[in-house]
């Protein structure tokens, strides 16, 4: 019976349902069950022991990564690519080249993942519709103060 039990222990599964048929067995059988138990073990199917994580312990650290790449593998891939364009803008910004468009395709890109980086390109489109007005308010301003100085230039010379 106690080898029974440290079997059931070391198998790991199915252990209660399997020692109460057992011992209920037993019953059956009356005194001599120590020596038919014996029996019943070895005629019993062999169940294989599961692997567990400190019988491959030189990978153990390599699929707990695996696994937390395979859940959060967008997540991560979009992080990298993100700050990558951010970095290559700000480059940029310095070197020839499109670097704020590289910085707000990058926050663009960290917003599908992130919340601070949509409120970050929420703030940055803010003040690109404030600097866009801005400039489109003085070329308005600009042609108004062109078509005054022209319609006063043209009307001088006719009424005089």
């Amino acid at each position: 019976m106690e080898r029974f039990r440290d079997e059931v222990r070391r198998v790991g599964h199915k252990a209660e349902e399997d020692l109460h048929a057992f011992e209920r067995e037993l019953r059956k059988v009356g005194e001599g069950a120590e020596h038919d138990a014996e029996a019943v073990l070895r005629e019993g199917p062999e169940v294989p022991e599961a692997p567990r994580w400190h019988h491959r312990w030189i990978l153990f650290p390599l699929s707990s990564v695996w696994q937390f790449v395979r859940r959060n593998g967008k997540r991560v891939g979009v992080t990298i690519a993100g700050f990558a364009l951010i970095l290559v803008g700000i480059a940029l910004l310095v070197l020839p080249g499109p670097g704020w468009l590289l910085i707000f395709a990058g926050l663009a890109l960290l917003s599908t993942e992130y919340v601070w980086a949509q409120r970050m390109l929420n703030k940055a489109k803010q003040q690109a519709q404030k600097a866009r007005d801005k400039v489109v308010e003085k070329k308005n301003a600009r042609a108004e103060r062109k078509a005054a100085k022209r319609d006063a230039a043209s009307g001088s010379p006719t009424d005089a």
